[in-house]
């Protein structure tokens, strides 16, 4: 991973929550996971001079809400615009009848093995 661009990520979604300085940072992520981060560490990880250890960096994902392969620079999807398009979905689906909803599934189920012999045809 390169710490640079992780430095640059991490940064980006601090500022992207309102949290303005490090030091509000390592205080309103004390009280959403009761972990204790040192500003030293947060320092080196915005200025790309250090990586947290795998454990942590699945506790940022989970606080940023976004995917590792976002963090890692990976990806440029963050979680929550997919959380927010499901939610959309799921509103939709909702209010049908259900009827309509058996319809609906019937139709994913359709397009999924469709896809899945498309993917299957393009193996052979």
């Amino acid at each position: 991973m390169d710490k640079n661009n992780f430095g640059r990520i991490f940064k980006s979604e601090r500022i992207r929550k309102g949290l303005k300085t490090q030091a509000s940072f390592i205080r309103d992520y004390y009280e959403k996971t009761g972990v204790k981060l040192q500003k030293s560490a947060v320092s080196m990880y915005e200025n790309g001079k250090r990586i947290p250890e795998r454990e942590t960096l699945d506790k940022f994902a989970d606080y940023f809400k976004v995917s590792l392969d976002y963090l890692h620079g990976r990806s440029t999807t963050r979680l929550e615009i997919v959380y927010k398009i499901l939610d959309n979905y799921s509103a939709l689906f909702n209010q049908l009848s259900d009827e309509d909803k058996k319809s609906a599934m019937n139709y994913m189920e359709f397009l999924h093995i469709s896809k899945n012999r498309e993917d299957n045809n393009e193996k052979t």
